[in-house]
């Protein structure tokens, strides 16, 4: 709890050096985080403060594609993912919207 809201304050004036450095970190543990309870502020902070940056964004997005739709099933996966689809931009959001059209389970219900 202490380590995400540390890292969220940082987050809020990072230079964009700093936010690349920390994004390398997450970005091999970005899906576990998205689920976790404390974790998935960290990484919804990140879709916030990194808007103006579609790099960082599609880093982001790329992490987290294989299991996008598993993280919209979730409680805090589904905080991040509606995070993402504010945030991001129309590119991103396109990537999103693909991952959950191909899912065979979306595709049943509609």
């Amino acid at each position: 709890q202490h380590g995400s809201r540390y890292l969220q304050a940082l987050l809020e004036s990072a230079s964009d050096k700093e936010k690349d450095d920390l994004l390398q970190k997450l970005i091999p543990e970005a899906a576990m985080l998205a689920s976790d309870t404390f974790g998935n502020h960290v990484i919804q902070k990140f879709f916030i403060k990194c808007n103006q940056n579609q790099a960082q964004q599609k880093a982001l997005i790329s992490a987290l594609r294989p299991d996008i739709y598993n993280l919209t099933n979730e409680p805090h996966g589904c905080r991040v993912m509606q995070t993402a689809i504010i945030e991001a931009a129309t590119d991103s959001q396109q990537i999103i919207a693909k991952e959950l059209e191909l899912s065979e389970k979306v595709a049943a219900c509609i």
